[in-house]
C-alpha cells in the first residue's frame, strides 16, 4: 500500500450524519498529494469578484472539476467531488466525459475511499 504510515484526518459529519463536501475534499487532497503516482494535485476554484471597477473571473470553464493534477505518467487527473448521494451536474458530466475521452484519469468521488479505488 502506498500510503504506509500516513495518517489522513477524520472529519465532522453535517446534521444529517453525512460527511461535508469541503471535509471529503481535504482528505483526497492530502492523500493525492502524498500518493507517488501523483506528480501535483491542487483545488482550483471556479467563480467570481468584483474589485473596484473591475468583474474578475477565476476559471471560466463550465463543469471544471473540484481537483484537477497531473498524474507521474504525464495524464491529467480531475476529481469532482460529491457528498454521498451528490449528482453531478449536466456540464460537471460534460468536462468529465471530455477529459476521459481525451485520455485524463477521471474519478466522481463521494468518499476518500471512491479515490482509493482508483489507485490498485
Amino acid at each position: 500500500a502506498p500510503m504506509t504510515g500516513t495518517t489522513l484526518r477524520r472529519r465532522k459529519r453535517s446534521a444529517d450524519g453525512k460527511p461535508l463536501e469541503r471535509d471529503i475534499l481535504r482528505g483526497i487532497l492530502q492523500y493525492l498529494r502524498l500518493h507517488p503516482r501523483v506528480a501535483f494535485a491542487g483545488r482550483f476554484n471556479r467563480g467570481a469578484m468584483v474589485a473596484g471597477f473591475r468583474y474578475i473571473e477565476f476559471n471560466d470553464v463550465a463543469g471544471f472539476p473540484d481537483i484537477h493534477g497531473l498524474m507521474a505518467d504525464g495524464r491529467a487527473l480531475y476529481v469532482e467531488v460529491k457528498r454521498p448521494g451528490g449528482r453531478l451536474k449536466r456540464d460537471q458530466a460534460e468536462f468529465l466525459a471530455m477529459a476521459e475521452n481525451a485520455g485524463a484519469l477521471v474519478i466522481v468521488a463521494r468518499s476518500l475511499d471512491d479515490v482509493m479505488e482508483a489507485f490498485p
